[in-house]
């Protein structure tokens, strides 16, 4: 069996003591499907399902078990070496934050059950791993984030090109 670890990447960055906000960092040029068509700095909360990024600047890729803020991204065409692609979303239920672990827990059986109809095979099977971009308690809080956001990625380094849907790796 593979085993794989799952990254939570939050979507917004804490600003001091006043919490996050969402940025508008300007228009993204979509095609009349949707898709991307050239790079550009955009707010990490606006991604959506089958867009390609790359991982936030001036930002490592967490190591297992961690998770880094960013508010940030840049997304760009899935035609473009790219490191993630978003392929599934969901809103946790409104209420009190439910701790960081627990949505951890939640994205990662959210995006593992996800992965298979977005890829084409079972997560074990695949060469590709996922990853999710979570709230944070600062983001649940002041920006009413509910949203998990599931992300694949290659192997540590690893650039994707193309869409990774259906490709049944």
């Amino acid at each position: 069996m593979k085993s794989k670890a799952l990254v939570a990447l939050s979507f917004c960055a804490i600003f001091g003591v006043t919490g996050c906000y969402s940025l508008d960092t300007g228009v993204v040029e979509r095609d009349e499907s949707g898709q991307v068509t050239a790079p550009a700095e955009f707010d990490a909360m606006n991604i959506g399902v089958g867009d390609c990024a790359n991982y936030p600047k001036e930002q490592e890729k967490a190591s297992e078990e961690e998770s880094y803020s960013f508010s940030e991204i840049t997304v760009l065409p899935c035609s473009s070496e790219h490191d993630l692609e978003a392929y599934a979303t969901t809103d946790l239920p409104d209420g009190d934050f439910p701790g960081d672990s627990e949505i951890v827990a939640l994205a990662e059986e959210f995006c593992y059950n996800e992965f298979p109809g977005f890829i084409g095979t079972e997560y074990e099977e695949s060469s590709l791993y996922f990853e999710s971009f979570t709230p944070t308690k600062a983001s649940w809080a002041f920006d009413g984030d509910r949203e998990i956001l599931c992300l694949v990625s290659g192997d540590e380094g690893e650039l994707l090109t193309g869409s990774m849907k259906g490709s049944g790796r």
